[in-house]
């Protein structure tokens, strides 16, 4: 830690001098410039098909994710992949909320999410579903991203995203906290000046076309799928995809499982 590396946000009523006095009497006599920053390659995304299991003993449903690697802050694509995101699973009215929960009742939620850094990022869909429906529920997931991937945006749904973005957007610097978490994030993570200066116009500029070209290139590629829950579910999942990697709940591989080995 170096505080040619931090930064202090502070936002609020306050009074910028003794504000500053105050900074100055914890931190003026810390020392150390900024490390170097070496650009590194960001990762490629998951080009086939895994399907992972983490054993949660005291679970009630299983917990599904599915993900994949996307692009960083400034690439072209990160207002379309952003209406994108909110078409797959962005609110109750979105296609995973839709498919899991109103039509097959699967779930108890199916949301999508994003999280963009400098170089990279990555998008993930998350549901909390039946456990007896963990299969037909992760084949479901997976249709859904595959269906954006390869068939174009419907109009009225990418409008309905830039609405609701557009609205939202405010809400995050409603309150000091929001202000300053965002600031925070902002100036630590690099992001792209669009973000701050032009979000809501970016947001309206996307059309379907451009979230069909995002889509493409980021959904084509298989998401690694994360299942969590009780071992005794393990032998359905097997059953239903043709390998399974176990994990114990920190992150080690314990065995691979090919089709109909959990019994």
């Amino acid at each position: 830690y170096r505080p040619g590396n931090a930064a202090v946000v502070v936002s609020g009523d306050i009074d910028e001098a003794v504000v500053g006095q105050r900074i100055g009497s914890h931190f003026s006599a810390w020392e150390g410039a900024a490390p170097e920053r070496t650009p590194s390659p960001p990762p490629g995304p998951n080009e086939r098909e895994r399907i992972c299991f983490v054993e949660a003993p005291d679970a009630t449903d299983a917990f599904i994710y599915a993900g994949n690697v996307i692009m960083g802050s400034s690439d072209p694509d990160f207002f379309p992949f952003l209406v994108l995101k909110q078409i797959l699973g962005g609110t109750t009215r979105s296609r995973l909320f839709m498919n899991l929960r109103e039509s097959k009742g699967y779930a108890s939620y199916a949301f999508s999410e994003m999280e963009v850094y400098g170089e990279s990022g990555v998008y993930w869909a998350r549901a909390r579903v039946l456990p007896e429906a963990i299969v037909p529920a992760v084949r479901e997931i997976l249709g859904e991203i595959g269906a954006l991937a390869s068939g174009p945006a419907v109009p009225s749904e990418v409008e309905e995203a830039k609405s609701y973005l557009v609205g939202n957007l405010p809400l995050r610097f409603e309150t000091p906290v929001g202000f300053a978490d965002w600031m925070a994030r902002y100036v630590a993570l690099r992001l792209d000046e669009r973000q701050w200066d032009r979000g809501l116009d970016e947001i309206k500029r996307v059309d379907a076309d451009r979230v069909r070209a995002a889509a493409r290139a980021y959904l084509a590629a298989r998401p690694v799928v994360v299942v969590a829950g009780r071992a005794d579910w393990l032998a359905s999942l097997a059953e239903g995809f043709p390998r399974i990697e176990v994990y114990d709940a920190g992150g080690t591989l314990k065995q691979t499982l090919g089709k109909g080995e959990g019994r």
